[in-house]
């Protein structure tokens, strides 16, 4: 009989470098709902109800394997006072717990044009440059439509709106209110994931971070949110439609007048650049870092001088930003350039 054990992060650890019981490196029905339906699923199958969770610790599921759970997630899946929905967002850091964040959704900082700015987004641990890029453009876009989505209620919560896509996550599609609680994964004193904004001085800035959890919320936990499409995460947050100019039959004038369009007229526009080949030679991958260009990364045009052909690019990693020659290192390493409009 094959031992699993099953850590926040979604992993599945070898043994001796963690705690818990020996791991086979089988798939068992477990990661299976997780892979399809996101870590709600998740804690849902093994948290079926509070008093059973550790009475799940050893049984046979019907592949044949004996379901293991690590300490630190039965002590989470068993968690009442935690808020329902933190429970069934399994962090995609293993070692983050859900803090409280006494704060405020908007707070105008120092040098900003207003409370809603481009600088108040940082990605953190969590491969979600595309959500962070398209909040980036959206708030520098328009920021009264990231404004428009977050309003505080009377116990604390937040209601977040996002309009989604019919589909799996949306049966009908159109705009859905997620109701979040300012409490986030946090590793140490700082959020794991979207870094906080601006600070007040009773509490940080909050919308990146609510908007983050909402999605989150959507999609059944953190590790579902990890990459995306920034045009159609940008779309989600405005409620426009998204258009994808693929680099490779675009040409680099054509580039530079259709960013210069979306900045005029005040659409959200994202640049997405190319992942790194398996093949790619050392040369290639030398002079891609040469540009400080990030493989498989979403960036959020400030700027574009079409007559000199560059554009400038913020990182949301809040450092990093670049300014490229549309019709060199851009088209070399840029797969995609997203414009949401109206």
């Amino acid at each position: 009989m094959a031992d699993m054990r099953y850590d926040r992060g979604d992993e599945r650890v070898p043994a001796g470098e963690s705690t818990g019981p020996a791991v086979p490196k089988a798939v068992a029905a477990i990661t299976h709902i997780q892979r399809l339906a996101g870590n709600a699923a998740v804690g849902r199958a093994l948290r079926p109800d509070p008093s059973q969770v550790a009475q799940l610790q050893g049984d046979d599921n019907n592949f044949g394997q004996r379901v293991a759970i690590s300490p630190d997630l039965l002590e989470m899946l068993s968690e009442t006072s935690a808020p329902p929905a933190d429970r069934d967002l399994v962090p995609a850091v293993s070692d983050a717990t859900f803090e409280q964040y006494d704060g405020h959704a908007f707070v105008q900082g120092h040098g900003d044009r207003d409370a809603v700015d481009p600088n108040d987004v940082r990605q953190g641990q969590l491969g979600d440059c595309y959500l962070c890029a398209a909040m980036i453009a959206v708030a520098r876009a328009h920021p009264e439509r990231i404004r428009s989505l977050i309003a505080r209620q009377s116990n604390g919560t937040y209601n977040v709106t996002l309009h989604l896509k019919a589909g799996v996550w949306s049966r009908e599609g159109g705009a859905q209110v997620v109701n979040v609680v300012p409490t986030f994964p946090t590793t140490g004193d700082a959020p794991a994931y979207v870094q906080q904004g601006d600070q007040a001085a009773d509490g940080p800035e909050l919308w990146a971070m609510l908007i983050e959890k909402a999605y989150a919320q959507v999609k059944g936990g953190y590790v579902s949110i990890a990459d995306g499409n920034s045009g159609e995460a940008a779309a989600m947050l405005t409620g426009g439609r998204s258009t994808e100019y693929r680099v490779a039959s675009t040409t680099p004038d054509r580039i530079a007048a259709i960013i210069d369009e979306a900045l005029t007229n005040r659409w959200p526009v994202t640049c997405n650049s190319a992942g790194s080949a398996k093949n790619e030679s050392a040369e290639k991958s030398e002079d891609r870092e040469d540009y400080h260009i990030v493989a498989h990364h979403s960036y959020a045009p400030r700027s574009v001088d079409v007559s000199a052909g560059t554009v400038e690019l913020q990182n949301p990693w809040g450092r990093g930003d670049i300014t490229l020659l549309i019709s060199g290192p851009f088209k070399r390493y840029f797969s995609s350039v997203d414009v949401v409009r109206p």
